[in-house]
């Protein structure tokens, strides 16, 4: 009787030694695998950053040929002056 007992504890305390090691090396792989995508998206975020410096660059170059500053100013009304001395009559 005791000798099943002994047999069913062991295969139990087997079974379950073993559950306990596979999860250690799943753990260690998922570990690994997420510290490899976040390498990953750090180098794509780097690139990315590259990129759009450059795009915002090339925006900021196209835009300061195409700006003026006669769109700031407003062009100031000129007077007619006659000889009579009023400015709205014309000679």
């Amino acid at each position: 009787m005791f000798s099943g007992v002994k047999t069913a504890a062991f295969v139990a305390s087997a079974g379950s030694g073993v559950a306990i090691v596979i999860s250690l090396f799943v753990i260690g792989n998922l570990f690994m695998e997420v510290n490899d995508m976040y390498r990953e998206v750090l180098a794509d975020m780097d690139e990315f950053k590259v990129l759009s410096n450059d795009a915002w660059k090339a925006m900021m170059a196209r835009n300061r040929n195409a700006f003026s500053f006669d769109s700031i100013f407003r062009h100031k009304r000129q007077h007619i002056r006659s000889n009579t001395g009023n400015p709205l009559e014309e000679e």
